[in-house]
């Protein structure tokens, strides 16, 4: 019988880390909140006004492994042909979230690469 060549200490407790560490990746619920919260308030700003009906329905929608912005309701049904447009009725597309998204991306970008970086932190011995 050999003897090991080598022994790790904590090894346990590593194991342990990066499972919690698995987890914290799969809900990324808080930073999803804080990315749909900017890019939504920067779409209500983009969005054109006549009555504010449109703007006052725009809103994130977080979960834990993504982010949408919504836009409309039942009563607000005209959002997707603005936002998306609708040629056969002569409306020009007006992508305010799509540009909201695209405008604000370098912040909500550093949003996940610190949060990302905190979970990575969180694990002992890396």
């Amino acid at each position: 019988m050999s003897s090991p060549v080598f022994v790790v200490h904590g090894a346990k407790q590593l194991r342990k880390t990066f499972k919690q560490a698995g987890q914290d990746l799969t809900d990324l619920k808080d930073v999803n909140q804080r990315t749909g919260d900017l890019v939504a308030g920067v779409a209500r700003m983009r969005a054109p006004v006549r009555t504010g009906t449109l703007v006052a329905s725009i809103r994130p929608a977080a979960a834990a492994s993504r982010v949408r912005i919504r836009a409309g309701s039942a009563k607000v049904r005209w959002a997707q042909p603005i936002h998306w447009g609708w040629p056969a009725r002569h409306i020009r597309p007006n992508p305010f979230i799509t540009e909201a998204a695209t405008s604000t991306e370098s912040t909500w970008v550093g949003f996940y690469f610190a949060e990302l970086q905190a979970i990575i932190d969180k694990v002992d011995g890396a």
